[in-house]
């Protein structure tokens, strides 16, 4: 009983790596960082995180509320501006390890958690 497990697990992975259809149960949302804004004080903020390119071109813009917010769902190199309206903004560059899944496996990434404070500018 024991080897016709191995065989049938065997079998199934050599299923996987051909051309045919494989199975693939539903992947979790995958999620390369979650964003925390706070003030100097330490209250929570709402804001806004920009994915930019290298050379400052804005990819996408995500909004923050109180609670924080997910951006990325891919591993690999984030250029970040994190910002509201009435603060300082602050950029940094987040590097997010993990694997993409492919055909017949799920995209795996290492969640980082970022709490970023922002300090506040009198106008």
């Amino acid at each position: 009983m024991k080897i016709l497990k191995q065989l049938l697990v065997i079998a199934a992975a050599i299923g996987c790596g051909g051309d045919g259809p494989c199975i693939l149960g539903p992947c979790p949302l995958p999620v390369a960082m979650t964003i925390a804004i706070k003030s100097a004080t330490g209250l929570p903020l709402n804001g806004f995180v920009r994915e930019t390119d290298a050379a400052g071109a804005v990819l996408r813009t995500t909004d923050c509320s109180v609670d924080g917010c997910i951006v990325g769902q891919s591993p690999g190199t984030y250029h970040l501006v994190i910002g509201r309206d009435g603060f300082a903004s602050k950029q940094m560059t987040v590097i997010v390890s993990g694997r993409d899944g492919g055909r017949c496996s799920c995209t795996i990434v290492e969640t980082q958690h970022l709490e970023v404070t922002l300090i506040f500018v009198p106008s």
